[in-house]
């Protein structure tokens, strides 16, 4: 097969390759390294792995690979759905590294598990399947949504993760300016998408143009690079200083909020709902999120994850000392208390009081009988 690339297409073909190949090196070494992986650098290699299969896609596609040859059309290759859920995720985790992944996340997998069936379901069928798949009209459907239905499911994620950022606990430069550089993939994809329906509009086939496909290719191919490159550099780097300590509340206020946490958690109890967070906290107290972790810092001496682990973990002690809970299993107290889940609850038991919450009831019912 003879490409005939102009000079233009051979360097946008050697910076998206190049740069496909960086994204699939890096996500997979994400994945499977043993040393420093956590549900953070899992998520960023997912997203990599799919963003790098995204632009090979538009690799393959500008050197009319599917046009030569037909049985590689709809090759099962786009899984841009899963590029926004992905990317949040990564975020998250990255703010809040002992986070589990609960079941209420689960309905983020729906939009991209169905994108996955259909690519997988067509893209792995003979020729002739395709040939009519192409010709139903869900074909005709998905493809006039396919792009204003990511970019519904890119922003919204693209705001919950700023979102995120903007409670965090802590200044995270370049987590911004990895969803900045999300939402300009996004902004470029509306735009070429917008000004080929117009060109459609007029009869006018945009892509006949080599340098509208081959910019778009190269600016997609630029930003892949550049997560690629600094995710690995930044995936496992030292978490920055807390914005906390940029507070100088005076003694009095500091007693104030104080006294007013001490309070609500002893007589309301917010921690017993495993989905508490930090800005539904400060709602409560009515302060900002950053307040309110300076205040636990400062007056408890502990981050807010500690703090409120550590009133799951003698909440635990409580009933387990109840002898109204003896008929209880474990996880059921544990769950009760506030913990997420029986990874989480047995982590933080054992960090908190050096023994399993197993040994420790053996313990306790020892000394009483």
């Amino acid at each position: 097969m003879s490409l005939n690339l102009s000079p233009l297409e051979l360097i946008a073909t050697l910076v998206a390759g190049g740069t496909v190949v960086l994204a699939f090196g890096v996500g997979m070494t994400l994945l499977v390294r043993r040393s420093g992986r956590t549900w953070a650098t899992v998520f960023l290699g997912l997203f990599l792995i799919a963003g790098g299969l995204t632009l090979l896609n538009e690799l393959l596609n500008n050197l009319a690979l599917y046009r030569l040859h037909p049985h590689f059309y709809l090759t099962p290759l786009l899984y841009t759905y899963a590029l926004g859920p992905l990317l949040y995720f990564f975020v998250r985790y990255r703010l809040d590294p002992a986070r589990s992944f609960r079941r209420a996340d689960a309905w983020h997998a729906v939009l991209p598990g169905l994108q996955a069936v259909q690519q997988l379901v067509t893209g792995l069928g003979p020729l002739a399947l395709k040939d009519w798949y192409w010709q139903t009209p869900l074909a005709q459907v998905w493809g006039a949504l396919d792009v204003p239905i990511f970019a519904l499911s890119f922003g919204f994620y693209l705001v919950l993760s700023w979102r995120a950022l903007d409670r965090a606990d802590g200044d995270y430069p370049w987590l911004r300016r990895l969803v900045v550089g999300s939402a300009i993939i996004l902004a470029v994809t509306l735009v070429f998408n917008a000004a080929r329906r117009i060109a459609w509009a007029r009869e006018v086939d945009l892509d006949a143009n080599e340098w509208v496909p081959l910019v778009e290719e190269l600016v997609y191919a630029a930003l892949l690079y550049w997560v690629a490159l600094t995710g690995w550099l930044q995936a496992n780097a030292p978490y920055p200083p807390k914005r906390q300590e940029r507070y100088n509340l005076k003694a009095e206020e500091l007693a104030q909020h104080l006294d007013s946490l001490n309070r609500l958690m002893a007589d309301e109890r917010p921690y017993l709902n495993p989905n508490l967070t930090l800005g539904t906290l400060a709602d409560r107290l009515g302060l900002t999120p950053q307040v309110v972790s300076y205040v636990i810092n400062e007056g408890k001496g502990q981050s807010y994850p500690e703090y409120v682990n550590g009133l799951r973990v003698d909440e635990v002690r409580r009933r387990l000392a109840d002898e109204e809970s003896a008929a209880l299993t474990l996880l059921s107290i544990g769950l009760d208390a506030g913990f997420p889940s029986k990874a989480t609850f047995n982590r933080v038991f054992k960090q908190t009081t050096g023994l399993t919450p197993s040994e420790y009831r053996r313990g306790h019912v020892a000394r009483v009988s």
